[in-house]
């Protein structure tokens, strides 16, 4: 017998999400350290990493920002407490200059489907998540896999646009 597979969502933006029988639990961050050299990887590295976590990660999600076109900005504040100075990182969105906190990419689907639909032009999809494994497909292209749904697409997504580098 088969099991049943239930349809979560119909996102707007041409994703649909699949789940098999309810067990689809949201991600959460661990109190992971900032990991400062992922910034500055290469997209195929960047892959891999994405293809190698377990989870969602901050410093994977800094990883794609910059990738994607969002600058970093690092100020150092005054605390109010101290009266020392504390270092603040910003990230000023690629279309213009307004400061963000980084998109959520590798654990909110909703971010990870922004990503998606901002990387490939007229970007069709779907995920799925069976016994542990997400599957992700955009358009006609190939399926991808990851440990997460969010996940799954932000490699989907950042393949596509390995394969136009070429």
């Amino acid at each position: 017998m088969r099991p049943s597979v239930e349809v979560a969502s119909k996102h707007s933006r041409g994703f649909g999400i699949a789940v098999e029988n309810g067990s689809l639990k949201a991600g959460t961050y661990g109190h992971l350290p900032p990991a400062e050299g992922l910034i500055f990887m290469k997209l195929d590295e960047l892959l891999k990493e994405l293809e190698n976590a377990t989870g969602p990660s901050r410093a994977l999600d800094a990883a794609i920002g910059k990738i994607v076109g969002y600058k970093r900005k690092v100020e150092y504040r005054r605390s109010s407490q101290t009266g020392e100075p504390v270092r603040k990182v910003f990230w000023v969105v690629p279309s213009g200059e307004d400061y963000v906190r980084m998109p959520a990419f590798t654990g909110l689907l909703d971010a990870a489907i922004d990503l998606a639909t901002t990387i490939v032009v007229g970007c069709r999809g779907g995920v799925s998540y069976v016994d542990g494994t997400a599957t992700a497909r955009i358009n006609n292209g190939p399926y991808f896999f990851g440990a997460t749904p969010a996940l799954a697409i932000c490699i989907a997504a950042l393949s596509t646009r390995l394969d136009s580098d070429d």
